[in-house]
């Protein structure tokens, strides 16, 4: 969907389709493990019925990496270079703004939350949102709240960032070979943004891990300003699973995954940390943005809805 070169925009008309049908079911992971859970956070349960098997389907993953980015990219490295598929233009945006996009191996997927030690797990069926609903919202915050993005400088008042989203499946002919006849198979067509949720008095200091209990009856435009350098859309394939977490802008996670790991040592150069600005990734997916805790991070991975096996 073509979006208007503004630097933030208020979400636009199309945000404000009818919502049709949503779905939400949360299962238990084949090694049941703890709710996703960082200082300051509520998980809410919500369950209704799915409506059908299509769509998109995501997990929460949660876990401690004390904020050590080269441990992290080790653990990612042989995905690293893999073609994600949002434009280069729209991954340069995330980056500037504290997000990075991975693509997985769907068959990779179980090993990967054993080598990133998951501490903390939550699944959720989501099927087909054909109106933009809440993916997950960071921790909210008092007065005013000064945020690095991709343009530059952003105040903000008080509230919290949410990321947005919609999914619905469509058609797509893969051709045959040697004159074959092509065969039909369906796409989850997805598009995200970051919205910035406004909200008056006393706010709430908890990262919320789970989609709406019932549809949005409002226009979601009203809730507050979309960036429009966080709006991405890209189809997803069942063999592939999207991870999406915070990363500081300036980190080459390719680089820092070729490198060793070094012992811990004092520095008499050493200094504090230069103060800065958070970014819209530290302050939705990152438990320290706002002061609530040690460096965890929180893993969204987003994969196509497996259709029912049929005997």
């Amino acid at each position: 969907m073509k979006q208007e070169p503004r630097d933030i925009l208020r979400a636009a008309g199309c945000l404000c389709l009818p919502l049709c049908a949503m779905a939400l079911l949360a299962a238990c992971h084949s090694t049941p493990k703890p709710v996703l859970q960082m200082p300051g956070v509520a998980v809410r349960a919500s369950v209704v019925p799915q409506a059908a098997a299509r769509g998109m389907e995501m997990y929460w993953w949660g876990f401690d990496d004390g904020g050590d980015s080269a441990a992290l990219a080790r653990k990612l490295r042989p995905y690293l270079s893999n073609s994600v598929p949002i434009s280069a233009a729209t991954q340069k945006a995330w980056r500037l703004n504290g997000l990075r996009m991975v693509s997985v191996p769907r068959a990779d997927l179980a090993s990967l939350e054993e080598e990133l030690r998951v501490t903390g797990i939550q699944r959720k069926v989501l099927g087909e949102l054909t109106n933009w609903g809440t993916l997950a919202a960071g921790p909210a915050w008092n007065g005013q709240q000064r945020l690095q993005m991709a343009e530059g400088e952003l105040p903000l008042d008080a509230g919290r960032l949410r990321i947005i989203g919609r999914a619905w499946n469509a058609p797509e002919v893969v051709e045959g070979r040697d004159g074959a006849a092509g065969m039909l198979r369906y796409v989850t067509r997805i598009e995200l943004g970051v919205q910035h949720e406004e909200r008056d008095g006393a706010t709430r200091d908890a990262l919320t891990l789970d989609a709406p209990d019932s549809p949005e009856s409002h226009n979601i435009r009203e809730k507050g300003l979309v960036l429009s350098s966080t709006i991405a859309n890209f189809d997803l394939w069942s063999s592939e699973a999207i991870l999406i977490f915070p990363e500081l802008p300036d980190s080459d996670l390719i680089s820092l995954a070729a490198s060793r790991p070094e012992p811990e040592s004092l520095s008499a150069d050493a200094g504090p940390a230069v103060p800065r600005l958070p970014t819209a990734g530290e302050l939705m997916l990152s438990g320290q943005a706002l002061g609530h805790g040690p460096a965890r991070r929180a893993i969204i991975v987003l994969m196509n809805v497996k259709p029912p096996k049929t005997e």
